[in-house]
């Protein structure tokens, strides 16, 4: 099992390993809790500090981990357990100490740190996607409507300087704790629950396998998962009363799905927010944007631009149909939905077809194509 180990290998860990149990850093400091407090937020470190976060029962192993990604400054990605519940910390390596300095930056008043906290905000928010810095968060075609969507977020109020600067830190560097925040899986939307944070490590529900995985389920379980990715592409787009949420990463690696069969999009760090109703001139605004299908190996072109200026596209639904389902994804081999029965295709002879026009339409649009798939699918 370890025979990629060499001697030096051996000797390291075994170093690293001492260090560990001997190391007088409780977790919390290893996870630069005092560095950065208001980087994701402090509301989970009790739950490090009382040992209630293990990997197979032990804190101990825990540690080892934690320390030796501290050592070598690396990001993280740790499967654990919380009392009983199965969870993913999340440690980022981004950092910027132009981001610690706005936060912790001395003012006249409260009332101007909050001003100045929302201002930068709106400003990051309206970078557009093609610009030489891009960000992974964009809220368009304006951000006047910030405020609605912070009020999402459980206990916010503007007055609330801690909050704002933790949601701040997370739209600067790493949006996914905040998407997980605003579209809440308590009220159904299909995103791992939130947890809390604790300095630069967020706490978040582990859904389960990765829908790469389950392409070679049998037909009846893949035909299940495509009817709910159609259906959460088409909620994202339309079902949030403000706003319409559009990810611009939606892989099957970027998908997961849980023990009873529920899938869950767990890479929200990479979305277009729209407010569904702008005082913004655009001429287009009340057009329904088509994406376009554009023939490339290995690539997935969209418009950021071209998404904020209409009241909704139907980006996420071409997403889905494209890099998910169809035969010709380029990343499912024969698409998820591969290996049609012959009795499905005999019932429902307008499937292929159907499948086709939700990548590629030729008549009417791909929320027609979509629902009619859904339908032949359910």
């Amino acid at each position: 099992m370890f025979n990629f180990l060499n001697d030096k290998s051996i000797f390291l860990l075994f170093i690293i390993f001492l260090l560990t149990l001997s190391y007088h850093k409780d977790v919390t400091e290893i996870l630069e809790v005092n560095k950065c407090p208001l980087c994701f937020g402090v509301k989970f470190c009790t739950q490090f500090e009382v040992g209630k976060i293990k990997i197979w029962n032990s804190n101990v192993l825990l540690k080892i981990i934690l320390l030796i990604k501290y050592i070598f400054s690396l990001s993280f990605v740790v499967f654990c357990k919380w009392n009983d519940t199965d969870v993913v910390i999340k440690q980022f390596d981004y950092y910027s100490s132009d981001i610690e300095e706005i936060s912790i930056s001395k003012t006249n008043t409260r009332d101007e740190l909050e001003v100045s906290i929302i201002q930068d905000m709106k400003s990051f928010l309206n970078i557009p996607f093609n610009s030489s810095f891009s960000p992974n968060i964009r809220l368009c075609p304006t951000t006047e409507n910030l405020e609605v969507l912070l009020e999402s977020i459980y206990s916010f109020r503007k007055d609330n300087v801690n909050l704002l600067q933790n949601i701040r830190y997370m739209i600067h560097t790493n949006p996914e704790p905040f998407i997980q925040q605003v579209l809440k899986a308590e009220n159904g939307w299909p995103v791992p629950k939130h947890y809390g944070s604790c300095g630069r490590v967020t706490v978040s529900e582990n859904c389960g396998e990765m829908l790469t995985n389950c392409v070679k389920d049998d037909w009846d379980s893949r035909k299940h998962l495509a009817l709910q990715l159609l259906d959460s592409a088409l909620n994202f787009t339309f079902n949030h009363p403000h706003f319409a949420f559009y990810f611009t990463d939606i892989t099957p690696d970027n998908i997961a799905v849980t023990t009873s069969g529920e899938v869950k999009f767990i890479d929200l760090d990479n979305v277009i927010i729209v407010e569904r109703s702008t005082t913004a001139d655009l001429p287009a605004w009340t057009v329904p944007h088509s994406s376009e299908d554009i023939e490339c190996d290995n690539c997935f072109a969209f418009s950021s631009d071209a998404i904020c200026s209409h009241h909704y596209s139907d980006h996420n639904v071409y997403a889905v149909c494209r890099e998910i389902l169809n035969q010709k994804s380029h990343l499912i081999d024969g698409g998820l939905l591969h290996s049609t029965p012959p009795e499905f295709l005999e019932k429902h002879p307008d499937f292929i077809d159907s499948l086709e026009q939700c990548v590629s339409p030729r008549t009417s649009d791909r929320f027609h194509h979509a629902k009619k798939l859904m339908k032949i699918l359910s």
